[in-house]
């Protein structure tokens, strides 16, 4: 019954039957603990929008003992489209979408920097 619970948690239910006997290995204090992690990592895995092929199996999770690794709960960082940056067409859609004008004598590269600016980018 306890196997039933946390299976019906994990958020990636495969390998059921390895799950079970990894699960029937732990001592009963195992089993509170890795029940009691088991949100902290779920979360875990949301915050770091963790796609669903790279969260463990539970199998692996169970015989690694991972209900004891420390999680670091910093958001992912979002990661920045810089496709615009690639084509003049991209420059200029960019530039006015973030409303920067160009004094007549920007150059597409001189454009595409101060888009950067806006967007709070680095410029090399």
């Amino acid at each position: 019954m306890e196997f039933e619970k946390f299976w019906s948690c994990w958020p990636k239910k495969v390998a059921k039957k390895k799950a079970e006997s990894a699960w029937s290995k732990l001592t009963l204090l195992e089993k509170r603990e890795a029940m009691e992690a088991l949100p902290k990592h779920i979360k875990y895995w949301e915050i770091k929008k963790t796609h669903i092929d790279f969260v463990p199996y539970p199998a692996s999770w169970l015989n690694g003992s991972r209900w004891e690794d420390e999680l670091d709960m910093t958001p992912a960082k979002e990661k920045i489209d810089r496709s615009w940056m690639f084509s003049q067409q991209g420059i200029e859609n960019k530039a006015k979408e973030l409303g920067v004008l160009g004094n007549g004598y920007d150059t597409y590269e001189t454009l595409k920097k101060k888009c950067m600016l806006k967007m709070g980018m680095e410029i090399d």
